[in-house]
């Protein structure tokens, strides 16, 4: 996903939804856009007109941007499920526990996350690994 353009990859996010929405067979990837999309109702739309029009109006502005608010989902999905940095998956099954609601548990730790690399983008020596630990294990 990385090395493709922003279009492309929007529409690898509609594409799941349409095969999710048709009940088509979903490749792995595929499955886990459709089930971050399946959590954020809200963006329904915004992944639907994809398919209609070629306005970028719709699905982005300056304070918010769905695509981006998805792919942190995939990044903190991916680092759970590699354990990496190490102890990540071990904080989300506890809080998970705690919380019972996995998107809650999400959006606790995407918070974590969007600062560790927002703060890598200001700082010369990029993300720092243990300031977002730190970040993770005060949510425990």
């Amino acid at each position: 996903m990385v090395s493709q353009d922003q279009e492309q990859l929007r529409m690898q996010y509609y594409r799941a939804w349409e095969k999710h929405r048709s009940g088509e067979v979903l490749e792995p990837l595929e499955s886990l856009l459709a089930d971050i999309i399946v959590m954020h109702p809200e963006y329904h739309q915004t992944i639907e007109a994809l398919g209609q029009e070629e306005d970028d109006s719709t699905t982005a502005t300056d304070q918010h941007n769905p695509f981006l608010h998805m792919g942190l989902h995939i990044a903190l999905l991916e680092q759970v499920q590699t354990n990496r940095p190490d102890g990540i998956a071990a904080i989300y099954n506890k809080l998970l526990n705690k919380h019972q609601n996995e998107h809650l548990v999400q959006h606790l730790m995407i918070d974590c996350l969007a600062e560790a690399l927002w703060q890598g983008q200001h700082s010369p020596g990029g993300p720092d690994e243990n300031q977002y630990k730190e970040c993770l294990e005060k949510l425990q």
